[in-house]
């Protein structure tokens, strides 16, 4: 089922609320990885293509979008102390709601839920594990742990392989814990 421009504006509204709420910086590299993992480990297509790049998988398309809706008013940009790069903050009267006051679908609720409690709390170093853990899984769904970790060591050799089995056996961890509503 594809989902519209306006339905797609919502999740994204709703996913940057949730995951500031939820305490995370809401920096691009976590609204990237969290998106990542909504369309990759949840099934929420939202139709953001996504390459390997340098701290894991990540949209242009995406990044295009942050910088189209804070265009549009519906997303802040808050300057943080050097080094730290910015945050983004749904602008409060589009919290959780798209540009025509629409929350996001409730079919995804339980997917964004999943997803903020997954990563709402990492830093962009693990983020960078668990979403190249979740890479190496989608190339190679049928093959073992330890063939997976090998492959996060191939893409990001910087990832020693205590922390690339950890990242492997946590996607794990998390799509079993997904499983019942959703089997990717």
């Amino acid at each position: 089922m594809s989902i519209t421009e306006e339905g797609r504006t919502a999740i994204l509204l709703d996913l940057i609320h949730r995951l500031g709420v939820a305490g995370s910086w809401c920096g691009e590299t976590h609204i990237q990885k969290a998106v990542y993992f909504l369309q990759e480990a949840a099934g929420q297509d939202l139709g953001f293509q996504y390459l390997l790049y340098k701290h894991g998988p990540y949209s242009f398309e995406l990044r295009d979008e942050l910088y189209s809706l804070w265009a549009l008013g519906q997303l802040a940009l808050k300057p943080q102390e050097p080094p730290y790069g910015p945050r983004w903050e749904v602008v409060a009267r589009h919290a959780r709601t798209g540009a025509s006051g629409a929350q996001a679908p409730a079919a995804g609720r339980d997917e964004l839920a999943a997803v903020v409690e997954w990563l709402g709390d990492k830093g962009v170093v693990e983020l960078e594990r668990l979403s190249t853990a979740l890479w190496a899984r989608s190339e190679m769904p049928d093959q073992p742990e330890p063939a997976r970790a090998a492959r996060v060591r191939e893409l990001k050799p910087h990832i020693g392989p205590e922390e690339a089995a950890e990242a492997v056996a946590a996607v794990e961890r998390m799509l079993s814990a997904a499983r019942p509503a959703h089997k990717p």
